[in-house]
């Protein structure tokens, strides 16, 4: 059932009326499987199912996944809560690793990195898997050691961030200042040809450790990131290690060439998308919705054909931890 760029580029070029060689025919795509991933709902293949194992409770998770659904941990399930749960005001404060409910994951937005500098006295480091285009730099945005928001001068222009080049294969690349715990907010790359990996480094120590893995395509990365209180290592429910299993809905990547798999995997709801973005440009928004509605109720019949008709609909209930799963 999935699909690749190269195998819908001819039938949307057409509706497009552009040649299946024209590079707008690609953004046009793109555009239309990010509409359908937003206005369609768990269409097939929009929601994964990703298992991790854990020391700590904040979790960063991987480039795929936007937005924790359902969760369980060690063969208990629990509640999922957003962002404000812990400033209700009866609800139960600000919650760490160590403290609070431990039968809720709570959201705690977005990271650029799947790690955080710790302590004081530490440099961020670039690393290249492989030998990149001369000159070619990462913008990071951080505060200093003194929590001063960094800015540079790049050719006698002020900038927000610091420009680190990126070294030869192998090799680091060192920021000219420190950076605060916890205060890296914001990274942007060029595309590259193998994946750029950044590091904290510790001046004292001439240590490195490992705070993020960027593929060669991401531009501007960013993580969803979630806390499970009172996940701080040993073990759980018999689990030997902190077993953490979600069910999520994944993350629109952009397709960049013709292997690139589209998230969307229905031919006929792509070709729809993206001759409604094109009545849209065109002639007007009345003419495009229902091409829309036809696109979506593609990936409707699609979903109810790909589930069946036995499959019963669960009734889930949210509240207290289950005595049966008792995290504490």
């Amino acid at each position: 059932m999935k699909l690749t760029f190269g195998t819908v580029k001819a039938a949307c070029a057409k509706v497009a009326n552009y040649n299946s060689s024209d590079p707008r025919l690609l953004d046009l795509v793109n555009r239309g499987c990010e509409r359908l991933l937003y206005d369609a709902g768990k269409s097939v293949d929009t929601v994964a199912r990703y298992t991790v194992c854990v020391t700590n409770g904040c979790l960063t998770w991987p480039r795929e996944i936007e937005t924790i659904e359902a969760w369980e941990r060690c063969g208990c399930p629990g509640t999922v809560r957003n962002g404000f749960y812990e400033f209700l005001e009866y609800g139960p404060g600000n919650m760490s690793s160590t403290s609070g409910s431990s039968g809720q994951l709570v959201d705690r937005g977005n990271a650029v990195a799947f790690d955080d500098v710790i302590g004081t006295g530490k440099k961020l480091a670039i690393y290249a898997d492989g030998t990149e285009a001369a000159g070619a730099f990462v913008l990071v945005r951080y505060y200093d050691g003194n929590a001063n928001k960094v800015y540079t001068t790049v050719s006698g222009t002020v900038i927000e961030g610091e420009r680190i080049l990126i070294p030869a294969a192998g090799g680091y690349t060192l920021s000219a200042s420190t950076c605060m715990a916890g205060g890296l907010y914001e990274v942007i790359k060029p595309v590259t040809k193998k994946p750029i990996r950044l590091y904290e480094y510790d001046v004292a120590l001439a240590t490195y450790r490992a705070l993020a893995y960027y593929e060669p395509d991401e531009t501007l990365p960013t993580y969803r990131r979630s806390l499970i209180p009172c996940l701080a290592g040993g073990s759980t429910g018999g689990c030997e290690t902190q077993r953490v299993t979600v069910m999520a809905k994944r993350r629109f990547i952009p397709a960049t060439g013709d292997d690139s798999v589209l998230i969307i995997s229905h031919a006929d709801a792509v070709r729809l998308a993206c001759q409604a973005i094109k009545k849209e440009e065109d002639v007007g928004v009345a003419e495009a919705e229902p091409l829309w509605q036809m696109a979506i109720r593609c990936l409707d019949r699609q979903m109810r054909h790909w589930q069946g008709d036995g499959v019963a609909a669960p009734i889930n209930f949210a509240g207290a931890d289950s005595p049966v799963c008792n995290y504490i």
